[in-house]
């Protein structure tokens, strides 16, 4: 399957890229249908994550809390054992919150809540999609924040795919798109996908076509996990 897909328009985008980008749109390629080609390019970025404690990535996401940094894990590391990767949720919490942007994680972890969260950067790097799926496995719910524009509510689709019925929006509606401030440049309807959990945001920002940063929503999405 893989091969026929490189052999169609995929395929052709790639070797045109190719020949001016080199071998990193080889991996982008490679890694948009699940393969990665090293163990470092592909990685996650989180603060508490629900790592087991007999996996190796314990040992390395706990040297960055004990500085007070998210921890970045590649996909060697997290695909270095046949242990547990993550453990089972606690009494205390059962959620993964996924934020789509680096700063709204580093905000989060600057105010060092207790929750686990995860930043998907985007479209969700094999990394971040098989630490989801492996949380889900565990037992664990997962809410994925986003951006309000069209590239990013797809990468949240995409990742609440991969989790299944573990996986709800949050924050994600039609109301909290008209609460937020407008920024940037419009975008075209035809490029807004479709809000299955809440129809009216498909129809909201068709008419707007402005994005709504989830930075803007930061104090709300901090109450959220520190309720949680």
């Amino acid at each position: 399957m893989v091969s026929r897909w490189l052999d169609g328009g995929a395929g052709r985008w790639t070797r045109r890229r190719r020949r001016r980008s080199g071998g990193r749109v080889r991996g982008v390629s490679w890694a948009a249908v699940g393969v990665w080609a090293d163990n470092i390019s592909s990685q996650a970025i989180g603060w508490n994550l629900p790592l087991h404690p007999d996996h190796p990535a314990t040992a390395v996401a706990s040297a960055y809390q004990a500085v007070n940094e998210p921890a970045v894990l590649t996909i060697g590391l997290l695909t270095s054992s046949s242990r547990p990767l993550c453990a089972p949720p606690t009494p205390n919490t059962n959620t993964v919150w996924v934020v789509e942007g680096i700063s709204v994680l580093a905000a989060i972890a600057g105010q060092r809540v207790c929750a686990p969260v995860l930043c998907r950067s985007g479209i969700p790097s094999v990394a971040v999609t098989h630490l989801v799926k492996a949380a889900v496995a565990a037992g664990w719910q997962v809410k994925v924040s986003s951006d309000f524009e069209p590239g990013g509510l797809r990468g949240a689709i995409a990742l609440m795919r991969y989790a299944g019925t573990a996986a709800t929006p949050w924050r994600l509606t039609a109301a909290d798109y008209a609460a937020g401030q407008s920024e940037g440049e419009p975008f075209t309807p035809r490029q807004v996908p479709a809000t299955p959990w809440d129809p009216e945001l498909t129809t909201a920002m068709r008419k707007r076509r402005r994005r709504v940063s989830e930075e803007g929503r930061l104090q709300l999405l901090l109450v959220d996990l520190q309720d949680s």
